[in-house]
């Protein structure tokens, strides 16, 4: 700040020609996963949200990696996208059983999705949601985005499909997306939901690890234990019995 001004200030333009300090702002929101809100006067607003994927287990072969390579090559199809007057954007829905570890998929793509410098946003109530997809394409108009919709059979059951259809077909022309969901109970979601390649084009099952991911994760976890005691708890056994 030199003599009492700061350059990182702004003057906001008000819809009846007036001006107000906005205070500190930036260009870009910083690489990360993010939620959205409204204040009390249902402005939008976006919060940082915490990825659970510090402690995962990284295989080239395995599905977070191959996803992650498929929507390195789907953001390089921007330009074949438009030349045939489609939206650039796509949909993976993951779906197993509760406890097989789809959130901690879903965390694991979008902290690899981070680390190339994008953004995530995660979708708890979608008319807020769509609210704050199209602030951020005001500002930044360009940005390759990942949309996150965990147990999106719980999101339409408390608050309808009406929103989520409309972001899903794409209506307010929102481009550069690659939407990821979960559920529990794909028979659950309305045909209108899974049965157009434009929703969700990638429907992938989640099963239980296989002993290769179980025996790597418990190795890390348990790095003093003898082979064979780690082969008791991979099997389900207690360790020492």
């Amino acid at each position: 700040m030199e003599n009492g001004h700061s350059p990182a200030l702004q003057w906001m333009i008000l819809p009846n020609g007036g001006f107000q300090v906005c205070g500190r702002t930036r260009q870009q929101l910083p690489p990360g996963g993010y939620s959205c809100s409204q204040d009390c006067y249902g402005r939008i607003q976006i919060h940082p949200q915490p990825l659970l994927a510090d402690d995962y287990i990284h295989f080239p072969d395995g599905l977070p990696a191959r996803v992650l390579r498929d929507i390195g090559l789907f953001w390089k199809l921007r330009d074949r996208f438009q030349h045939f007057g489609f939206l650039h954007r796509r949909g993976f829905l993951f779906y197993g059983k509760q406890g097989c570890g789809k959130s901690s998929l879903i965390h694991q793509i979008v902290q690899g999705i981070v680390a190339t410098g994008h953004v995530a946003f995660f979708c708890d109530r979608p008319r807020v949601f769509l609210a704050a997809m199209q602030e951020f394409r005001r500002v930044e108009p360009e940005r390759p985005l990942v949309c996150v919709f965990e147990d999106i059979d719980a999101i339409i059951k408390r608050y309808g499909d009406a929103a989520l259809l409309q972001w899903l077909d794409g209506n307010h022309q929102v481009d550069q997306v690659v939407n990821l969901a979960s559920t529990n109970y794909p028979e659950r979601l309305d045909r209108r939901i899974v049965s157009r390649p434009r929703r969700f084009d990638r429907i992938l099952r989640i099963d239980a690890p296989d002993a290769r991911f179980r025996d790597a994760y418990l190795r890390r976890k348990l790095p003093e234990q003898p082979a064979a005691e780690r082969a008791s708890a991979k099997q389900g056994r207690p360790v020492g019995s």
